[in-house]
């Protein structure tokens, strides 16, 4: 019997630049993410530079103006077979690598992942 693979989009989420400062990490979503992702992607659509992180504490990422980054949980997952994924309800947070920019920058920052 064949195994069917069901990827299924998390809902895609955003942080307005002008909201992001250089002191204080801002969530994507308060009550994290919805499902157990072995893919997210971050794509700055903006004029700053973010940093990204897992736990609102440590800066894990860097993402610069106008790029994007695919964060991809499933290369660790060894042996083969074994599962490597983000959990469900992991709280991403972002925050500007500089003070801010007078006036406030302008452009978005979006978050997407997968799960199945």
């Amino acid at each position: 019997m064949g195994q069917k693979n069901y990827i299924t989009p998390l809902f895609l989420d955003f942080l307005e630049a002008a909201d992001l400062t250089a002191g204080a990490w801002l969530p994507f979503e308060v009550n994290g993410i919805e499902g157990p992702c072995f893919t997210l992607r971050v794509t700055n659509d903006s004029e700053i530079n973010v940093l990204l992180s897992y736990d609102g504490i440590t800066a894990h990422e860097f993402l610069a103006d106008y790029t994007k980054i695919d964060v991809l949980f499933q290369t660790n997952a060894s042996p083969s077979g074994d599962v490597s994924k983000v959990k469900t309800g992991t709280v991403i947070y972002l925050k500007s690598e500089l003070n801010a920019k007078l006036p406030p920058p302008a452009g978005y920052i979006y978050l997407a992942g997968y799960y199945n």
